[in-house]
Order: C-alpha cells, then structure tokens, then sequence
C-alpha cells in the first residue's frame, strides 16, 4: 500500500501526462472556411465537411515524455530525498515552462492557420496538461515535509 500521497500526485500527474501524449486535441482554431487542432501529434487541418486536407506534424509529444521521465524519476528516488527534491523542483519548473509554452501556442492561431478571424477553443488535452500542474506541486511540497520531518529527527538523536 502506497503509505506517501506525493506518490499518489505523481501518478495522478503521470497519468494525466500519458493521456494527452497519446493525442488528445489540446487546442481546436475554428476559422471560416477550415479548422485546426492542434494535439501532440501536430496541427490537422479539416474543411467544412470534416476532412483532413493537412498535417503539419510538430513533435508536442516530446514534451509529454519529457515530464513523463522526470515525474518517473522523481517517483522512484524516494531513498534519497535530497535528489527526490530536487528532480521534483526541476520537474515543476519544466513543467512550467511547458505550460507556458502551450499558452503561447494557443495564440499563434493565425500562424497555424492563415486566417485573420479565427477562435480558439480549449479541449479536454488542454485542461488534463494543465491538471497535472499542481498534482506535481503537491507531491513537492509532500517531498519537502518528508525531508524536513527526517532532518529534525536526524536533529534530535
């Protein structure tokens, strides 16, 4: 039985993380003639009927396996909390700056499309990437009090 709930967030994270790599649509640009959506695979373009008429592939899925591995990583250095800590800070930042990523991303729907008008919708791949955030965030701070509970009984022997 899992007696750590950092470990618990970690796989949380790890499984949210595994769903949107796998292809889940992240952003839909709905424009007056095509739309767009943009999932780890790449940007798809449809017609009015449905039709995919282009694939641009851009490898987002890359960034799903990166904080797979660090998420992986952390989970399992758990007999050293000192390195445990600090792949769990490195996997927020990385995070982070994935999350920033795809924000930007999100308003580049002109470029993606050619189009001046156009709308973004948010979909599920979206809302899963950026659920995964604070489950990750959790299990750090989980990690830090474990740390911080082994150095003050480390203190008083």
């Amino acid at each position: 039985m899992i007696q750590r709930i950092q470990s618990v967030f970690i796989l949380a994270a790890m499984i949210f993380l595994f769903m949107v790599s796998m292809g889940m649509t992240i952003f839909k640009f709905i424009g007056k003639e095509f739309h767009y959506t943009l999932s780890s695979f790449g940007v798809n373009q449809y017609d009015a009927a449905g039709k995919a008429t282009e694939i641009s592939s851009s490898p987002f899925y890359v960034a799903g396996i990166i904080l797979l591995l660090l998420c992986f990583f952390t989970l399992v250095s758990f007999r050293n909390l000192k390195r445990q800590l600090m792949i769990g800070r490195l996997t927020v930042f990385v995070y982070f700056i994935f999350i920033v990523l795809i924000v930007f991303a999100s308003f580049l729907g002109t470029y993606f499309s050619g189009e001046e008008e156009i709308t973004r919708e948010f979909a599920l791949g979206f809302y899963l990437f950026l659920a995964g955030f604070p489950l990750v965030i959790f299990a750090n701070s989980g990690i830090r009090k474990d740390k911080n509970l082994i150095d003050s009984v480390n203190r008083i022997r």
